[in-house]
Formats: C-alpha cells, sequence, structure tokens
C-alpha cells in the first residue's frame, strides 16, 4: 500500500466484522467521557515534539492521527493493531488529515519492535482483551527507551451495571465476557501490573462510561444470548431486551462501566 504513510501487513487473522468494529468504535469515541481521558492521555505523553510514540492497538487510527497532528512533522507515530481491515482505515484517516503515520500489523503481546524503541505508549481499551495482561505490559516497558513514559486506559468489565434490568441475567452477561477470554479486572489490575514490571512514578484515575442503549446492544447482544442460552432460559432474551427498549423510550435506561487510566515511567539504569 503506498501512500505518505508506512503500512506494514500480512493477512488479517481477524478480518471479519471490520464495518461493525469501526461502527462500534466510532460510537464510542463520541463519549464525552472518552474524549476527556483521551486528552489526558496526550498530556501524561508530552512533549510530543521530536519524539518516537506508539499507539498499540489503534484501531481506526482517529487517536493516531490526533498524536501526529499535535506531535507536527517532527515525531514518529506509529500504530499497530492486528486487524488489516483497521489499519487501512487508519491510513485512509491519517491521508485525510494529512498527518504522517506508520502502521504496522502485529499483536500488543508480541511486539514487532526492537527493545528500547519508543520514548512513549499509549494503549487504549486494549489490555482487557487479552488472556495475560501483565505480559502486555511487560512487552511495552520492553519497548520503551529509559524515562519513557507508558498511558493505559482500560476497563473492568466486572463493574459493568445496567438499570433498569434483571441482576441476574447482568451477572450471567458478565461471566460470559470472561468465558470468552476477556480479563474482568484488568482496569483495577493496572497499577499493580506497572509497579510489577518496574514502572515508576504511577499514577491512576477511573472515570465511568456511559452507554447509550444502541451502543450497549451493539456491544453486548450476542453475548446476552450466549450467557442466557446455556442456562436453558433463552425466551428470557426477548423479555429482558423489551423491558430495556422500554426503559430507553422512557428516558429511564442507564448503563455504564468503570475505566481507569494508568500513566507510569520506565526508569533508568541503575
Amino acid at each position: 500500500m503506498s501512500s505518505a504513510n508506512d503500512v506494514t501487513v500480512s493477512g488479517d487473522p481477524q478480518g471479519a466484522g471490520t464495518d461493525y468494529l469501526l461502527r462500534v468504535i466510532d460510537e464510542i469515541e463520541k463519549i464525552p467521557q472518552i474524549k476527556k481521558y483521551r486528552k489526558k492521555s496526550y498530556d501524561f505523553l508530552e512533549p510530543l515534539t521530536g519524539k518516537s510514540f506508539l499507539d498499540a492497538g489503534c484501531g481506526s487510527g482517529s487517536a493516531l492521527c490526533e498524536l501526529a497532528s499535535l506531535g507536527g512533522n517532527t515525531s514518529q507515530m506509529h500504530g499497530l493493531d492486528i486487524r488489516r481491515g483497521l489499519l487501512e482505515e487508519a491510513a485512509r484517516r491519517a491521508e485525510t488529515a494529512r498527518v504522517k503515520i506508520r502502521l504496522t500489523q502485529g499483536s500488543v503481546a508480541d511486539l514487532p519492535f526492537d527493545s528500547e524503541n519508543f520514548d512513549g505508549i499509549r494503549c487504549e481499551r486494549t489490555v482487557s482483551h487479552l488472556q495475560s495482561p501483565i505480559a502486555v505490559i511487560k512487552e511495552f516497558v520492553r519497548v520503551l527507551k529509559p524515562a519513557g513514559k507508558l498511558v493505559v486506559i482500560d476497563v473492568d468489565a466486572d463493574t459493568a451495571f445496567i438499570s433498569p434490568g434483571n441482576l441476574n441475567v447482568t451477572r450471567r452477561m458478565v461471566s460470559s465476557l470472561a468465558d470468552n477470554g476477556m480479563s474482568l479486572t484488568v482496569g483495577r489490575d493496572l497499577p499493580g501490573l506497572f509497579k510489577m514490571c518496574g514502572l515508576v512514578d504511577i499514577s491512576a484515575e477511573s472515570f465511568v462510561i456511559p452507554h447509550s442503549y444502541e451502543l450497549f446492544k451493539s456491544l453486548y447482544e450476542k453475548t446476552v444470548l450466549e450467557a442466557i442460552s446455556r442456562e436453558g432460559s433463552a425466551s428470557e432474551v426477548g423479555v429482558w431486551w423489551e423491558a430495556l427498549k422500554e426503559a430507553d423510550d422512557a428516558g429511564l435506561f442507564f448503563m455504564g462501566v468503570t475505566a481507569t487510566l494508568v500513566s507510569g515511567t520506565k526508569g533508568l539504569p541503575s
């Protein structure tokens, strides 16, 4: 793929559903709390000029393009994602924004970069989808330069709440997320993981990400179906969704999940 942006891809192990993922990503990025804490992640990485940064799990590339715009022509902005379709969209958005980025296909659990390569790394809503969060943080630390900065934003799926709603169904939904390989407590675990991996000057701030009914259904409908049907009570699904839709129509629906922004710095060699 030739453009002002360098893209390295080789097949797509998770290519199905790119259009769906982009729709969901774009909806999440409209949430004011996401915008606020994304901006805080940029602020932590300052100064952005004359440095090399990685957006790990860059998705559609919207945050990467914003970083590239803030960093100007003197910085190198790298994006990594495992999905080819998302990387291609990131390249298109960079062309539209007229910023230069470098995109690589790969996993955050096995970064295809040399050690001590980046001045800063940010990762948003990605680590919770992997089975070994500490292995991911170790990889981030490996490719950070001494005094490099790491900032991660991720959710505690275990804190998901829905009102009004059947509490038993909600609990089964959250349990099903774990069964599908999601780490349920990453947000609250991140400060400890940062410390275990040798980072210093660690800070953490938690917040709630509210979900509209439409976003909630897009994200969790399949999970709810799986959770309920496993226990032989699939007939509950229609009643449950109908009750939530009625609540939304009446302005009573409220759903959210807790997330945490954690930042830290790689220490200098002793």
